[in-house]
């Protein structure tokens, strides 16, 4: 069932970031001749609005949006005649698009799944404190010695300041309420005390879209800084090496079916598909021919020029070889993706 799940969501993600280019091309007057469900071959028409035809294709994958006159000039309404910012508008669109998206998934995981009582733990480390006194996934921290517990930096702190001293829970797990005692370790890798939880603290829902955009900040920040950490030998090759749909797939058949309850599996479902959608976005703004940020470098490169352009022929070939070097590298990511299943 997940494995579904997740189909549907990529499909959806993908087919958001369709509509994001098509709502931009009407707002700036192109026209979009064909906006598709799903991909090619075509099924059947659903009708014409607008001038927009739309259609149902057989491949069950996302969906895409033709505008008029993409590769050369074909008139009054075609992508290639439409200004510079009108069509750096409709390249950042798509991207933007999944970029909000994950944004509020994100913000709807946490402001209306997290429990409001207590510190949600999300995940228990295998060998720390906490796992040795049984406390699971799933498991809510009501109070901390007494008192209660509604902030994640204060239990932290609390934690850090009882090294190797007992500290006393009041855990909920389902319906039932019990106390345990755990001892905060020294961790070897940092020297931090701990107990080895992760945490979600409740969130009032104004407060949930800061701390969504912040997390898929720090996600693209960890990104970022991979390659240096590949090359300082603090991450191994398998940790680092890149996945593709298949492996995503795996990826998140093997999170969401390891959630102990349906609300943690929802969560799971929500936050996987943000993380999906913002590295969808993030990844089709990169400066590679073919994606949106490849075609939008054109746009950029023909206002330093003065307004004057790359032949469409020139440009054309560009993204062609782009296209190609893609799906090869796609192609050799997938087989690694089947052949040798990330996370085993």
């Amino acid at each position: 069932m997940s494995i579904v799940i997740y189909i549907l969501i990529l499909a959806v993600l993908i087919l958001l970031h369709e509509f994001g280019h098509f709502w931009a091309a009407r707002r700036n007057g192109i026209v979009v001749e064909e906006f598709g469900l799903g991909l090619p071959p075509r099924i059947l028409s659903l009708g014409r609005w607008q001038g927009t035809e739309f259609t149902l294709n057989l491949l069950p994958v996302g969906g895409f949006a033709r505008m008029r006159g993409e590769e050369q000039d074909e008139g009054p309404g075609s992508f290639w005649s439409a200004s510079a910012k009108a069509r750096a508008m409709v390249l950042l669109a798509g991207p933007l698009m999944n970029i909000i998206t994950a944004i509020l998934v994100l913000t709807l995981a946490y402001a209306f799944l997290v429990p409001h009582d207590g510190l949600w733990i999300l995940g228990v480390a295998p060998g720390y404190p906490a796992e040795k006194v049984g406390i699971q996934a799933g498991d809510v921290i009501l109070r901390v010695e007494g008192e209660p517990a509604l902030s994640r930096d204060a239990f932290i702190a609390r934690v850090r300041e009882h090294a190797h001293q007992p500290i006393h829970l009041t855990v909920r797990r389902g319906r039932t309420t019990f106390t345990v005692q755990v001892t905060p370790m020294v961790d070897p890798k940092d020297h931090v005390p701990r107990i080895g939880v992760l945490l979600a603290e409740p969130l009032p829902v104004w407060k949930a879209p800061l701390v969504a955009t912040e997390e898929l900040l720090y996600f693209l920040k960890a990104m970022i800084h991979l390659p240096g950490k590949l090359l300082a030998g603090r991450v191994s090759p398998e940790e680092a090496r890149p996945v593709g749909p298949v492996g995503i797939g795996r990826i998140f058949v093997g999170v969401v079916s390891e959630q102990p309850t349906p609300i943690m599996r929802l969560f799971a479902i929500l936050r996987l598909t943000a993380i999906i959608s913002f590295a969808l976005g993030v990844t089709n703004l990169l400066p590679i021919p073919a994606l949106d940020g490849g075609r939008l470098l054109f746009v950029i490169l023909e206002v330093l020029r003065g307004g004057k352009r790359v032949s469409p022929q020139r440009e054309g070939l560009v993204h062609l070889i782009g296209m190609a070097f893609l799906l090869a590298l796609m192609a050799l990511i997938t087989y690694y993706d089947i052949r040798y299943p990330p996370g085993v």
